[in-house]
């Protein structure tokens, strides 16, 4: 974890990692870290990626080596994994940040799995990502029934305090 942060820190300081070293090299150590027995690991390996993908360059060589694959079964771990899952959602938004179009589906419909959740305590997290997606994204949240999801959310009182942006997201829908 250590060499991690090391990692990290340099990330911060360059734009773009891949400059001074493969990035393809270093995303298979990481692929290798996100599927370690240690949940510690995996998290500091997916917060290690988030860190260093700061161009839509390396975030389709995160694409090519597959490593979207393993967030939704890191999203939809319980409660024990949750500095995990709160990495994995953490990369998920900047994948969005950085190209919302490039963002997996698998990956949204784990959202829309966990915001249909009433026993996830990531739930009121999922759906605000969701929310957010369908703004950027709005046919691949549609595609993976996240637009029920919203529109549920937004009758239910359990949400009251987020009804409003859920309805200010349905109407920029409606708008577009």
């Amino acid at each position: 974890l250590d060499y991690l942060n090391k990692l990290i820190s340099i990330g911060r300081r360059l734009e773009d990692v891949s400059k001074y070293y493969p990035a393809e090299k270093l995303l298979q150590f990481l692929r290798q870290l996100v599927l370690d027995r240690s949940k510690a690991l995996r998290a500091g390996a997916m917060r290690t990626i988030r860190y260093l993908c700061n161009t839509t360059q390396f975030l389709e060589e995160v694409m090519r080596l597959h490593i979207d694959t393993f967030l939704p079964a890191s999203l939809d771990k319980d409660h024990r994994h949750s500095l995990e899952r709160m990495q994995a959602l953490k990369l998920f938004r900047r994948f969005m940040e950085l190209d919302p179009y490039m963002a997996p589906r698998n990956c949204v419909q784990s959202l829309v799995a966990n915001s249909e959740n009433v026993e996830d305590s990531f739930q009121r997290l999922c759906l605000e990502t969701l929310r957010e997606m369908a703004v950027l994204n709005p046919e691949l949240v549609s595609q993976c029934n996240g637009i029920r999801v919203i529109f549920n959310a937004i009758l239910d009182p359990q949400f009251n305090d987020m009804s409003e942006t859920l309805v200010l997201t349905i109407l920029f829908l409606f708008n577009e």
